[in-house]
């Protein structure tokens, strides 16, 4: 609303509006990796809890170094922060670029 039409483009890169539209989808793609980290091990969880033969799955993991019960918890302990934090950068993001195109006073390229 108080764009300057007299006022030469400025690069989107340059933009308030688009460093917050880049942070959103930042946050959105980190967001998207921890919940498919967190559903995935939660699906290893419940595959675990439901199997007959939870010695046969251990001993598949077994190979690595680490149980699967270990597997889950590293999962779980990597996936609900990334998802928080993307969804928090999402917000942050989505914030900056409102702010941007409030204060916003010139065309972008």
């Amino acid at each position: 609303p108080n764009v300057d039409a007299s006022r030469e483009p400025k690069a989107m890169e340059d933009s308030k509006t688009h460093r917050g539209l880049a942070k959103r989808q930042v946050g959105k793609e980190a967001a998207t990796v921890g919940g498919v980290t967190t559903a995935a091990v939660s699906a290893a969880s419940a595959a675990q809890a439901l199997s007959g033969s939870t010695s046969a799955t251990v001993e598949n993991v077994q190979n690595i170094g680490i149980s699967i019960e270990q597997f889950i918890f590293i999962g779980l302990l990597i996936g609900v922060p990334l998802a928080v934090y993307g969804l928090w950068k999402m917000y942050m993001g989505g914030r900056i670029a409102r702010e941007g195109r409030l204060e916003g006073t010139q065309l972008k390229v």
